[in-house]
């Protein structure tokens, strides 16, 4: 999206322009640590960060969501943290944000990653499962312990006070995930793999 859109994404969520805006894109369940950053919000707010984090997901356990809405409220980072629902075209906003967390505790994959950096963003991944395999700490993105808020909170942090390490990560995070992972790659990799299977 254009800049005009990212203007009114940030408007309607009701977020100061200038303020430094994490998001995570996930389902609302406990194995995916959306607590975790919660937790790492509070700690950067004590410490004087102008941080802000939107959590978009589909809750596919409701108690955790209410679990979280009364953590945000016992931390009082009311204004600092927003549940923004689901979004059916993740890929299409995540560039309106400074960075892209994964906060899960197992993760097999890690497509949001994927989709996060092949827009543009700066990404924080938890060093767990096939994450770091998607991204090479301090090289295309930064990586964290499973369910450790303090890091993930020191890592935020980078981020915010190193501009040019956050512009530096978010380029050769594209570039890798660009020449990585790719559509065309990969049909290229499948049409080989069918050629050579009917051989």
């Amino acid at each position: 999206p254009g800049r005009a859109d990212c203007t009114s994404i940030r408007a309607g969520l009701h977020i100061p322009s200038e303020r430094f805006v994490v998001a995570l894109f996930g389902r609302i369940e406990p194995a995916k640590g959306q607590h975790v950053l919660v937790d790492a919000v509070a700690r950067l707010v004590k410490r004087g960060v102008d941080v802000h984090a939107v959590l978009y997901g589909h809750p596919m356990a409701p108690g955790h969501l209410r679990d979280l809405q009364s953590q945000i409220v016992r931390l009082g980072v009311n204004d600092r943290v927003t549940y923004a629902g689901y979004h059916p075209d993740p890929q299409a906003i995540m560039s309106c944000f400074d960075c892209v967390v994964l906060t899960t505790y197992n993760e097999t994959f890690g497509l949001v990653l994927i989709e996060a950096m092949r827009a543009g963003s700066a990404v924080i991944g938890t060093n767990t499962g096939g994450v770091p395999e998607i991204i090479e700490d301090g090289a295309t993105g930064l990586l964290v312990p499973p369910g450790d808020a303090a890091a993930l909170a020191d890592a935020i942090e980078r981020l915010v006070r190193d501009r040019g390490l956050r512009d530096r990560l978010a380029m050769a995070g594209k570039r890798s995930a660009d020449e990585r992972f790719s559509e065309e790659k990969h049909f290229a990799q499948l049409l080989t793999w069918l050629r050579g299977a009917t051989q």
